[in-house]
């Protein structure tokens, strides 16, 4: 699957490297933390990237949608609206499992829930999207 039709992320700012499945409500996606990354010091990234990961992983369920059930918006503006994090920083090579669920959405409106997995869970992220 070509991700770069789902997201316009480009260069370092691209982080996702496979889509593993997507469907109407859920995107799995698959990455490696490199020294290419956003936030990216003394071997390791700051784990506040993977809410860009799960974003990210977010556009790819949204693109797919936009291409399959045919939703509407193009433009994001996303919204942090909870972050637990379980582990400090990312060590580069570390292989990353993102999962994100369409909780609920009402016209370009729509709110996302995503775990980052390695091995044990890193990460909880809920975003809020509105889409032009």
């Amino acid at each position: 699957m070509d991700i770069e039709q789902f997201i316009p992320h480009r260069g370092r700012m691209k982080l996702i490297e496979e889509v593993l499945e997507v469907d109407d409500v859920k995107a799995v996606t698959l990455c490696r933390v490199n020294e290419n990354w956003p936030l990216f010091g003394d071997g390791s990234v700051d784990p506040i990237v993977l809410v860009e990961l799960t974003a990210q992983t977010s556009g790819v369920l949204v693109g797919w949608q936009r291409k399959h059930i045919r939703i509407g918006g193009e433009g994001w503006l996303v919204g942090l609206k909870k972050a637990d994090f379980f582990t400090g920083r990312i060590p580069v090579g570390t292989e990353l499992r993102t999962s994100v669920v369409n909780l609920y959405s009402l016209d370009n409106y729509g709110v996302f829930e995503g775990t980052v997995e390695s091995g044990s869970l890193l990460a909880k992220v809920e975003i809020q999207v509105f889409r032009s």
